[in-house]
């Protein structure tokens, strides 16, 4: 999942993950440039 925001947004989104029992654990990165096409993620077929 990719996110534009500002540095406080972001502050606010690690809070609330953090907060939800269902995440077990979550990483937030900063990119130069996000990358075109689909994800890893998003191009497997599988559910």
């Amino acid at each position: 999942m990719y996110i534009r925001a500002e540095p406080a947004a972001m502050d606010e989104f690690k809070r609330k993950v953090k907060l939800n029992e269902d995440v077990l654990r979550f990483l937030c990165l900063k990119v130069d440039k996000v990358p075109e096409g689909r994800s890893a993620m998003m191009g497997s077929d599988q559910d």
